[in-house]
Protein backbone atom coordinates (compact mmCIF):
# COMPACT_ATOMS: atom_id res chain seq x y z
CA UNK A 1 0.00 0.00 0.00
CA UNK A 2 1.35 3.40 -1.02
CA UNK A 3 0.43 7.01 -0.35
CA UNK A 4 -0.38 8.63 -3.72
CA UNK A 5 -1.34 12.20 -4.65
CA UNK A 6 -3.20 12.81 -7.94
CA UNK A 7 -3.45 16.35 -9.43
CA UNK A 8 -5.48 17.23 -12.51
CA UNK A 9 -7.84 20.11 -13.25
CA UNK A 10 -10.22 17.65 -14.93
CA UNK A 11 -12.16 16.08 -12.07
CA UNK A 12 -13.21 13.14 -14.25
CA UNK A 13 -9.52 12.25 -14.65
CA UNK A 14 -8.72 12.50 -10.93
CA UNK A 15 -11.78 10.36 -10.15
CA UNK A 16 -10.87 7.70 -12.70
CA UNK A 17 -7.22 7.48 -11.68
CA UNK A 18 -7.99 7.51 -7.96
CA UNK A 19 -10.48 4.65 -8.37
CA UNK A 20 -7.94 2.59 -10.30
CA UNK A 21 -5.31 3.22 -7.65
CA UNK A 22 -7.63 2.47 -4.73
CA UNK A 23 -8.63 -0.85 -6.32
CA UNK A 24 -4.94 -1.69 -6.28
CA UNK A 25 -4.84 -1.09 -2.53
CA UNK A 26 -3.33 2.39 -2.39
CA UNK A 27 -4.33 5.41 -0.30
CA UNK A 28 -5.14 8.26 -2.68
CA UNK A 29 -5.54 12.02 -2.23
CA UNK A 30 -6.79 14.13 -5.16
CA UNK A 31 -6.34 17.84 -5.98
CA UNK A 32 -7.83 19.83 -8.87
CA UNK A 33 -5.46 22.80 -8.66
CA UNK A 34 -1.66 22.86 -8.82
CA UNK A 35 -1.62 25.83 -6.42
CA UNK A 36 -2.66 23.50 -3.59
CA UNK A 37 0.26 21.12 -4.04
CA UNK A 38 2.91 22.92 -2.00
CA UNK A 39 0.78 23.09 1.14
CA UNK A 40 -0.19 19.44 0.70
CA UNK A 41 3.32 18.02 0.27
CA UNK A 42 4.61 20.23 3.08
CA UNK A 43 2.07 18.68 5.48
CA UNK A 44 2.05 15.11 4.16
CA UNK A 45 4.55 12.66 2.72
CA UNK A 46 3.74 10.80 -0.49
CA UNK A 47 5.35 7.84 -2.20
CA UNK A 48 4.09 8.88 -5.63
CA UNK A 49 2.59 12.01 -7.22
CA UNK A 50 0.62 11.80 -10.48
CA UNK A 51 0.18 15.24 -12.07
CA UNK A 52 -1.27 16.66 -15.25
CA UNK A 53 1.22 18.77 -17.18
CA UNK A 54 -1.05 21.55 -18.48
CA UNK A 55 -2.98 23.22 -15.65
CA UNK A 56 -3.89 26.84 -14.98
CA UNK A 57 -1.33 28.99 -13.10
CA UNK A 58 0.73 26.11 -11.67
CA UNK A 59 1.55 23.46 -14.26
CA UNK A 60 2.97 19.95 -13.93
CA UNK A 61 6.59 21.10 -14.23
CA UNK A 62 6.12 23.43 -11.25
CA UNK A 63 4.36 20.63 -9.36
CA UNK A 64 7.34 18.37 -10.08
CA UNK A 65 9.81 21.00 -8.83
CA UNK A 66 7.76 21.56 -5.67
CA UNK A 67 7.43 17.87 -4.88
CA UNK A 68 11.16 17.24 -5.34
CA UNK A 69 12.01 20.26 -3.21
CA UNK A 70 10.18 18.72 -0.26
CA UNK A 71 11.10 15.07 -0.85
CA UNK A 72 13.62 13.84 -3.42
CA UNK A 73 12.46 10.26 -2.91
CA UNK A 74 8.87 10.92 -4.02
CA UNK A 75 8.41 9.63 -7.56
CA UNK A 76 6.41 11.77 -10.04
CA UNK A 77 4.39 10.69 -13.09
CA UNK A 78 3.56 13.49 -15.54
CA UNK A 79 0.37 13.19 -17.65
CA UNK A 80 -0.61 15.31 -20.64
CA UNK A 81 -2.73 15.34 -23.72
CA UNK A 82 -0.33 17.80 -25.35
CA UNK A 83 3.00 16.14 -24.85
CA UNK A 84 5.99 17.41 -26.74
CA UNK A 85 9.59 16.28 -26.82
CA UNK A 86 10.77 19.47 -25.12
CA UNK A 87 8.39 19.17 -22.17
CA UNK A 88 9.17 15.46 -21.85
CA UNK A 89 12.91 16.18 -21.75
CA UNK A 90 12.44 18.97 -19.21
CA UNK A 91 10.33 16.74 -16.97
CA UNK A 92 12.88 13.92 -17.11
CA UNK A 93 15.74 16.33 -16.39
CA UNK A 94 13.87 17.37 -13.26
CA UNK A 95 13.74 13.72 -12.16
CA UNK A 96 10.22 12.82 -13.25
CA UNK A 97 9.90 9.05 -13.22
CA UNK A 98 7.84 8.84 -16.40
CA UNK A 99 5.99 10.96 -18.96
CA UNK A 100 2.60 9.58 -20.14
CA UNK A 101 0.19 10.98 -22.71
CA UNK A 102 -3.60 11.11 -22.68
CA UNK A 103 -5.80 9.27 -23.39
CA UNK A 104 -4.34 7.05 -20.70
CA UNK A 105 -4.02 3.32 -21.23
CA UNK A 106 -5.02 2.01 -17.78
CA UNK A 107 -2.92 -1.14 -18.00
CA UNK A 108 0.10 0.96 -18.89
CA UNK A 109 -0.79 3.36 -16.09
CA UNK A 110 -0.98 0.53 -13.52
CA UNK A 111 2.35 -0.81 -14.74
CA UNK A 112 4.05 2.59 -14.56
CA UNK A 113 2.69 3.18 -11.05
CA UNK A 114 3.97 -0.22 -9.93
CA UNK A 115 7.41 0.38 -11.46
CA UNK A 116 7.61 3.87 -9.95
CA UNK A 117 6.84 2.51 -6.47
CA UNK A 118 9.38 -0.28 -6.92
CA UNK A 119 11.97 2.31 -7.95
CA UNK A 120 11.21 4.38 -4.87
CA UNK A 121 11.47 1.32 -2.64
CA UNK A 122 14.83 0.44 -4.17
CA UNK A 123 16.12 4.00 -3.71
CA UNK A 124 15.09 3.98 -0.06
CA UNK A 125 16.74 0.61 0.46
CA UNK A 126 19.97 1.83 -1.13
CA UNK A 127 19.80 5.02 0.92
CA UNK A 128 19.34 3.00 4.11
CA UNK A 129 22.22 0.68 3.24
CA UNK A 130 24.43 3.67 2.39
CA UNK A 131 23.58 5.27 5.73
CA UNK A 132 24.44 2.04 7.56
CA UNK A 133 27.67 1.78 5.57
CA UNK A 134 28.57 5.39 6.40
CA UNK A 135 27.89 4.71 10.10
CA UNK A 136 30.12 1.62 10.02
CA UNK A 137 32.86 3.55 8.24
CA UNK A 138 32.63 6.28 10.86
CA UNK A 139 32.98 3.69 13.63
CA UNK A 140 36.01 2.21 11.87
CA UNK A 141 37.48 5.69 11.44
CA UNK A 142 37.06 6.39 15.16
CA UNK A 143 38.57 3.00 16.06
CA UNK A 144 41.54 3.66 13.81
CA UNK A 145 42.01 7.11 15.30
CA UNK A 146 41.95 5.64 18.81
CA UNK A 147 44.33 2.84 17.80
CA UNK A 148 46.69 5.40 16.29
CA UNK A 149 46.59 7.47 19.47
CA UNK A 150 47.26 4.40 21.63
CA UNK A 151 50.12 3.28 19.43
CA UNK A 152 51.72 6.72 19.48
CA UNK A 153 51.64 6.53 23.28
CA UNK A 154 53.88 3.44 23.06
CA UNK A 155 56.68 5.38 21.36
CA UNK A 156 59.42 5.83 23.99
CA UNK A 157 60.70 9.24 24.97
CA UNK A 158 64.18 10.20 23.71
CA UNK A 159 67.12 9.30 25.93
CA UNK A 160 69.95 11.81 26.13
CA UNK A 161 73.06 10.98 28.13
CA UNK A 162 76.62 12.31 27.88
CA UNK A 163 77.71 9.05 26.24
CA UNK A 164 74.72 8.36 24.00
CA UNK A 165 71.63 9.91 22.44
CA UNK A 166 68.75 7.62 21.36
CA UNK A 167 65.50 8.64 19.66
CA UNK A 168 62.65 6.80 17.93
CA UNK A 169 60.91 8.21 14.86
CA UNK A 170 57.64 6.38 14.22
CA UNK A 171 56.14 6.64 10.71
CA UNK A 172 53.47 3.95 10.12
CA UNK A 173 52.18 3.50 6.56
CA UNK A 174 48.45 3.74 7.41
CA UNK A 175 48.28 5.40 10.82
CA UNK A 176 48.69 2.17 12.76
CA UNK A 177 51.04 -0.73 12.17
CA UNK A 178 53.01 -3.59 13.61
CA UNK A 179 56.07 -1.75 14.87
CA UNK A 180 57.29 -1.31 18.44
CA UNK A 181 60.41 0.21 19.98
CA UNK A 182 61.61 0.51 23.53
CA UNK A 183 64.43 2.44 25.21
CA UNK A 184 65.30 1.62 28.81
CA UNK A 185 68.15 3.03 30.91
CA UNK A 186 68.84 1.18 34.13
CA UNK A 187 70.16 4.37 35.78
CA UNK A 188 73.74 3.20 36.05
CA UNK A 189 75.51 1.81 32.99
CA UNK A 190 73.19 -0.08 30.64
CA UNK A 191 70.81 1.11 27.91
CA UNK A 192 68.43 -1.59 26.66
CA UNK A 193 67.21 -1.22 23.08
CA UNK A 194 64.32 -3.19 21.58
CA UNK A 195 62.85 -3.17 18.06
CA UNK A 196 59.89 -5.29 16.93
CA UNK A 197 58.34 -5.60 13.47
CA UNK A 198 55.15 -7.66 13.21
CA UNK A 199 54.05 -9.03 9.84
CA UNK A 200 51.41 -6.97 8.05
CA UNK A 201 49.93 -3.56 8.73
CA UNK A 202 46.78 -2.11 10.18
CA UNK A 203 44.63 -3.04 13.17
CA UNK A 204 45.62 -6.73 13.42
CA UNK A 205 49.34 -5.98 13.58
CA UNK A 206 48.72 -3.04 15.94
CA UNK A 207 46.70 -5.20 18.33
CA UNK A 208 49.45 -7.80 18.38
CA UNK A 209 52.05 -5.14 19.16
CA UNK A 210 49.92 -3.68 21.93
CA UNK A 211 49.53 -7.15 23.41
CA UNK A 212 53.23 -7.97 23.50
CA UNK A 213 54.69 -4.56 24.40
CA UNK A 214 53.93 -4.91 28.11
CA UNK A 215 55.47 -8.37 28.17
CA UNK A 216 58.63 -7.12 26.45
CA UNK A 217 58.96 -4.11 28.73
CA UNK A 218 58.54 -6.32 31.80
CA UNK A 219 61.35 -8.61 30.64
CA UNK A 220 63.64 -5.69 29.76
CA UNK A 221 63.10 -4.00 33.11
CA UNK A 222 64.06 -7.22 34.84
CA UNK A 223 67.46 -6.49 33.18
CA UNK A 224 67.70 -9.88 31.56
CA UNK A 225 70.27 -10.74 28.92
CA UNK A 226 69.05 -10.14 25.32
CA UNK A 227 69.07 -13.88 24.51
CA UNK A 228 66.89 -14.55 27.55
CA UNK A 229 64.49 -11.77 26.51
CA UNK A 230 64.22 -13.14 22.96
CA UNK A 231 63.65 -16.68 24.18
CA UNK A 232 60.92 -15.60 26.61
CA UNK A 233 59.16 -13.46 23.99
CA UNK A 234 59.30 -16.36 21.54
CA UNK A 235 57.64 -18.67 24.08
CA UNK A 236 55.04 -16.01 24.87
CA UNK A 237 54.14 -15.57 21.20
CA UNK A 238 53.68 -19.31 20.71
CA UNK A 239 51.46 -19.61 23.78
CA UNK A 240 49.36 -16.47 23.24
CA UNK A 241 48.97 -16.44 19.46
CA UNK A 242 49.01 -20.08 18.41
CA UNK A 243 47.34 -20.62 15.03
CA UNK A 244 47.31 -16.96 13.99
CA UNK A 245 49.81 -17.46 11.15
CA UNK A 246 51.68 -14.31 12.14
CA UNK A 247 55.29 -13.79 13.11
CA UNK A 248 57.53 -10.97 14.20
CA UNK A 249 61.14 -9.92 13.79
CA UNK A 250 62.77 -8.67 16.97
CA UNK A 251 66.05 -7.07 17.97
CA UNK A 252 67.11 -6.91 21.60
CA UNK A 253 70.41 -5.39 22.65
CA UNK A 254 72.25 -3.79 25.55
CA UNK A 255 74.66 -0.87 25.30
CA UNK A 256 77.08 -0.78 28.22
CA UNK A 257 78.13 2.82 28.73
CA UNK A 258 81.34 1.90 30.59
CA UNK A 259 82.81 -0.21 27.82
Amino acid sequence: MAEILVIDDEKSITYLLSEVLRKNGHNVKTLSDGKLVEDEVRRNSYDLVVSDLHMKEVDGIEVLKTVKRYNQNTEVLILTGHGTISTAVEAMKLSAYEFLTKPIDMEEFRLKVQKALETRSLKLQIEKQQKELDEQQELIRKDLALAEQVQKSLVPKPLSLPQIDVRVKYLPMIGVGGDFADIYYDGTENVYLTLVDVTGHGITAALLVNRICSEIRKLVREQREPKSILSSVNDFIFDAFEGMAMFLTMFSGVVNLRK
